[in-house]
């Protein structure tokens, strides 16, 4: 079983006011130290984005109402993450 590190859980405690506008949340392969999942959302936990280095900026891929992440606990986070990261995993194991 893959064991993975993950970062952005903390703002799942964090009250809103004190969020930045736009959250991360990764999940990285402990052994081989590759970034797996890399989640953008707003300060509430809704939309996908992603950044853009061509004009430095956040484009929008997933609306606010069709994508969010948990944020009730740190473990339904890590679990989602989780989830994502083996389903990413598994399916680039097929090619």
């Amino acid at each position: 079983m893959r064991k993975f590190r993950y970062t952005g859980l903390e703002y799942v405690d964090m009250p809103r006011d004190q969020r930045p506008c736009y959250l991360t949340f990764t999940a990285t392969d402990v052994t081989s130290g590759e970034e797996v999942v890399r989640i953008v959302t707003t300060k509430d936990f809704d939309g996908s984005f992603y950044w853009s280095n061509y004009d430095c900026c956040y484009h929008q891929d997933a609306g606010t109402c069709q994508f969010s992440v948990p944020s009730r606990s740190r473990d339904a986070l890590r679990r989602y993450l989780k989830k994502r990261a083996e389903k990413t995993l598994n399916s680039e194991d097929l090619w």
